[in-house]
């Protein structure tokens, strides 16, 4: 299976100075590796970022992610995301180079979703409520859990891997992705939907919870 990372976390919260201090050092632009730019850009002191980068102040997500958008690091971008717990941690770039393979391995990664999926539906109808799952059960749901991620993965890697070679960055396919999505009334459009939502759930657990207590099965 191509484009994988093994074990539990790769990389803790004390990475982020280094990280950081890494995309900055390194940056593909001279001038943006000065710190009087960087803070110029990030509209901080200089002192605020050397503490950053020694560990001695505290970066908020925001700020980090300005960090390496200002340097233009998308893979210290995407390790900063996977810290927070928000994204996968950053494939290799070395393994982007091929769209061929890219297509290859999305599309291997989808066939074998779509069979474990199939496995997983199968057992679920088996699944009832209430009850405590059986450990085979468990099992093949979690192996159709983790085909679906890798398939998340490979389309993330097949993306970087176009945006590369032709251009069509990540960024732009999000904004259409958002748009048609907003069109097909599948995302909540805006505060005002959420907090529907928020009375909604909080109205039905009430109910729940008043049933519970008068013994009547929800």
């Amino acid at each position: 299976m191509q484009n994988k990372n093994q074990g539990g976390r790769i990389y803790r919260a004390s990475a982020i100075k280094d990280i950081l201090r890494i995309a900055r050092e390194r940056s593909c632009q001279a001038e943006r590796r000065t710190k009087k730019w960087l803070a110029e850009e990030l509209g901080i002191t200089t002192v605020r970022l050397t503490g950053i980068e020694q560990g001695t102040s505290q970066v908020p997500l925001d700020l980090a992610i300005a960090w390496c958008d200002a340097v233009g690091d998308k893979v210290a971008k995407q390790k900063i995301l996977y810290i927070y717990g928000v994204a996968l941690p950053p494939t290799d770039p070395r393994l982007l180079e091929s769209v061929p393979a890219q297509f290859i391995n999305f599309q291997s990664e989808l066939r074998e979703a779509i069979d474990q999926i199939e496995i997983f539906k199968q057992v679920y109808l088996d699944i009832r409520p209430g009850r405590p799952l059986k450990e085979n059960h468990l099992e093949v749901a979690k192996r159709a859990m983790k085909q679906v991620m890798d398939v998340k993965q490979a389309s993330q890697c097949l993306s970087a891997a176009v945006e590369k070679a032709i251009g069509i960055s990540v960024e732009q396919t999000m904004s259409s992705w958002v748009q048609q999505a907003v069109a097909d009334g599948v995302v909540m459009r805006s505060i005002d939907d959420y907090e529907d939502y928020a009375k909604d759930r909080m109205y039905e657990e009430h109910v729940r919870e008043f049933l519970g207590a008068q013994g009547v099965m929800a």
